[in-house]
């Protein structure tokens, strides 16, 4: 994983981004599997608990993560 502290609009984010190569990749038949409690942490909790975002890519070579969100309290800004 490699970080980063970025600047928006005035409010500094966190962001960071990873990759995982060698791991089982996943076939076209995955596609269609439930969602695990992995990505459901990174995709929505970021989100809902953060405000930030969060993305992880699952593919025949590995998985790819990335997160970012504001530090500090941002409820009430646009």
């Amino acid at each position: 994983f490699r970080g980063a502290r970025l600047e928006r609009r005035g409010v500094w984010w966190r962001g960071w981004e990873g990759t995982e190569d060698g791991g089982p990749g996943l076939d076209g038949a995955a596609k269609g599997r439930p969602r695990g409690f992995g990505t459901e942490m990174i995709e929505r909790k970021v989100a809902d608990e953060l405000n930030g975002s969060g993305r992880l890519e699952l593919g025949r070579n590995g998985a790819r993560c990335h997160i970012e969100f504001p530090l500090g309290d941002t409820r009430g800004r646009p």
